[in-house]
């Protein structure tokens, strides 16, 4: 399942560089996302060479997209991730993306994201909110579960607990959601 995964990302790779202009910030973007998820699957043969790639097709996205979200929120989030930026320009570019797409579902899911990265619980909650209030379906509980793992990470196991409430026991529950209640069932006493 993963080459074909891996094939087809490819393919559609390729036929963006076919179909769009080499200055289109769309295809820098999808670029950079490619790349860092084969450094972080450690498919990277040369991580070293894939960064500094993943470095300039961010870049090229700031440069030729500099009215697209999407270009300052994968500089900010990749950029903090993989290629140790400052949270104070990662934030910086966060925030430009909010300002030019502030009710973007996909945008206010990494500010979240890089605002948590950065420490700043109070804003990544905020902006996973947003996100979850817009988004008319949250496949796979994504974004309930990043909200869910700020506030495990903050302590506030009660919120947690009321975010998610009964649909503990659905079916596709995001993986981090199990984890954080049974943990929290162990803190109680419970081993079972």
């Amino acid at each position: 399942p993963y080459a074909f995964t891996k094939a087809k990302n490819l393919e559609m790779l390729e036929n963006m560089k076919k179909t769009l202009a080499p200055d289109n910030s769309f295809l820098h973007m999808m670029e950079s996302w490619q790349l860092m998820q084969k450094v972080i699957l450690k498919l990277s043969t040369d991580k070293q060479t894939d960064l500094k790639k993943i470095e300039v097709a961010l870049q090229k996205a700031t440069e030729y997209g500099p009215n697209v979200s999407g270009s300052f929120s994968s500089r900010a989030y990749i950029g903090k991730l993989l290629l140790g930026r400052s949270c104070e320009k990662s934030t910086k570019d966060i925030d430009k993306a909010l300002e030019l797409e502030p009710n973007s579902g996909n945008t206010l899911q990494v500010a979240a994201a890089v605002y948590a990265q950065c420490s700043n619980f109070d804003k990544a909650i905020s902006a996973a909110h947003s996100s979850l209030e817009i988004t008319p379906n949250d496949t796979n509980w994504m974004i309930t579960g990043q909200l869910a793992s700020y506030y495990f990470q903050i302590d506030e196991i009660e919120l947690l607990t009321k975010l998610i409430g009964k649909n503990i026991n659905a079916k596709d529950m995001d993986g981090r959601v199990l984890a954080y209640f049974a943990l929290i069932e162990n803190r109680k006493g419970n081993e079972d």
